[in-house]
């Protein structure tokens, strides 16, 4: 069973605003959704690589490349649960 509970931040970019959506706990797993904004006049280039964590199992982006004051979603996937 998902269980929403509170989100807590994530390292910020400082050209990048992220915040948080949706959180959802499960057994052992926990999904966040993110909306990542692009705070500066330039598109910006991002990798999934870029959070990853040593409790991150997953991480997928709605696009790699954000626009000029832009926004993006990014999906993460962590080890721990209830």
């Amino acid at each position: 069973m998902l269980t929403p509970v509170k989100v807590q931040p994530l390292h910020q970019h400082p050209s990048l605003t992220l915040v948080p959506l949706t959180q959802m706990q499960g057994d052992t797993l926990t999904g966040v959704i993110y909306r990542v904004k692009n705070n500066t006049a330039n598109r910006v280039t991002m990798k999934t690589t870029d959070f990853y964590t040593r409790a991150v199992r997953a991480v997928s982006l709605s696009a790699t490349s954000i626009p000029p004051q832009g926004n993006v979603y990014l999906y993460q996937i962590t080890q721990g649960g209830q």
